[in-house]
């Protein structure tokens, strides 16, 4: 099968730009982990455990609140480098590709359709190969990735066109085949076929015109996060797409880990 290398690089500019924001944020929690870490180790590690011993608790019990004190701002640290680089409409932005992203994979979920993660363009190819049942709107978008333009445009004519759903997603598809190909798109078939989708459907074809919005404002140029941000505040979208429910989210599974291991060590200190 043809793969067009360009192709593959128009579709994936834009996931590239929001891993570069990430990395960055990434980047500075990894240096305020490393400082806190030498601060602790340094300057407070001792005077912390002498100020706790001295209140007559035992030693097992002064290292597990020690330790849970550590993991707590070492935890916290990610998300406030986040909170720091990410922000404003491109804290939104993200959370609209996180949303995104998970309708995508309930709906084909749904549909028995179970993948492994996809990262890279070279990935695609023997994906399809592995799951002849992908069909329609996710095999078209992922040959699209791939850079197969023309299989992309052999199935996008074999799709059906007979709800407003399928109208949508039809529209939409022939935009992003076109702008991986060309490197430009027109998306107004696709926004007035929006108009008629069914309220069921309409939050997640909002998403996906924003997503693919955001892709032709960044190859021009333009910031990428204004699309998805209005999307983002235009619909509900599940907890866990925010950076809000993923803190949570993350923080029940280390209450859980570091509450098991304080109340080991209480318990282990009572039998001292």
């Amino acid at each position: 099968m043809p793969v067009n290398q360009a192709a593959q690089l128009r579709y994936e500019a834009l996931f590239r730009a929001m891993r570069r924001r990430s990395r960055l944020g990434l980047g500075l929690c990894f240096a305020a982990t490393a400082l806190l870490a030498a601060t602790y180790a340094i300057w407070l590690a001792r005077p912390l455990a002498g100020a706790l011993l001295a209140t007559g608790l035992p030693g097992w019990t002064v290292a597990g609140i020690s330790a849970a004190l550590v993991l707590t701002i070492g935890l916290t640290l990610p998300n406030l480098a986040q909170l720091i680089v990410i922000h404003g409409e491109t804290a939104r932005a993200i959370e609209a590709v996180n949303a995104w992203a998970l309708a995508e994979d309930a709906r084909f979920r749904s549909m028995g359709i179970m993948l492994k993660p996809i990262r890279r363009a070279e990935q695609v190819l023997p994906t399809l190969s592995e799951h002849a049942e992908i069909r329609g709107l996710l095999r078209v978008r992922l040959l699209a990735w791939a850079g197969a333009v023309e299989a992309a445009r052999i199935e996008l004519a074999g799709m059906p066109a007979e709800t407003a759903v399928d109208r949508f997603e039809v529209a939409l598809l022939t935009s992003v085949v076109s702008f991986v190909d060309t490197g430009s798109a027109d998306l107004g078939d696709a926004r007035t076929a929006l108009a008629n989708v069914p309220a069921e459907d309409y939050d997640r074809s909002l998403l996906n015109l924003a997503l693919e919005t955001a892709r032709l404002e960044h190859a021009a140029g333009r910031p990428w996060q204004t699309p998805l941000a209005a999307a983002r505040r235009d619909i509900e979208i599940p907890r866990r797409a925010t950076f809000l429910g993923r803190l949570l989210s993350m923080w029940r599974t280390y209450a859980a880990i570091v509450g098991a291991g304080t109340l080991f060590s209480i318990v282990l200190s009572l039998t001292d």
